[in-house]
């Protein structure tokens, strides 16, 4: 499997990795991170980052969170897009990324950061409170995507990091 993610800063990750460690059973798999493009099963990431070597970034990007919500059993910070740039960077960057046939149907997901993966919706709805009590990041300038590969573990690992700046 390979997604393409964006990191927090270690600030913002330092705030938010307590809470993960607490909630997310897949804490230890990967950090903090937002999926721009979420898994897809393609063992070839050398050629996916052929096909991102000629992307011309946008900057940076700066994602902002919206209010923890729930999608399905999880609690996810959502990426606020209110002029729709995130997701037009997302698009481009899923149709350049992908296999052709891995973008018929519906494959968008809006991008969150997740929190936390919950049994009920009590626990979910106790841990969304919890959240909010505190003082917590409200989003960052990502300033590099990651392309990442799951092993047999199923833990991710890097293969290659792409400036979202342009070229001095």
């Amino acid at each position: 499997m390979l997604q393409i993610v964006v990191f927090p800063p270690e600030d913002a990750a330092a705030a938010i990795e307590p809470f993960r460690r607490l909630h997310d059973p897949a804490f230890h798999q990967v950090g903090a991170h937002v999926a721009l493009v979420p898994p897809w099963d393609d063992g070839d990431h050398a050629a996916v980052v052929r096909k991102l070597g000629d992307f011309t970034p946008p900057g940076t990007l700066d994602v902002s969170f919206g209010a923890p919500e729930a999608r399905g059993r999880s609690l996810a910070l959502p990426v606020l897009d209110p002029d729709g740039r995130v997701g037009a960077f997302v698009r481009s960057l899923a149709a350049r990324a992908l296999p052709t046939s891995a973008l018929v149907g519906e494959r968008a997901v809006a991008p969150a950061l997740r929190l936390g993966l919950f049994v009920s919706d009590a626990e979910l709805e106790l841990a969304r409170r919890a959240w909010l009590a505190e003082p917590r990041p409200r989003g960052f300038r990502a300033r590099e995507l990651v392309l990442l590969f799951d092993d047999v573990r199923g833990l991710w690992h890097e293969a290659r990091r792409f400036s979202l700046e342009p070229a001095p």
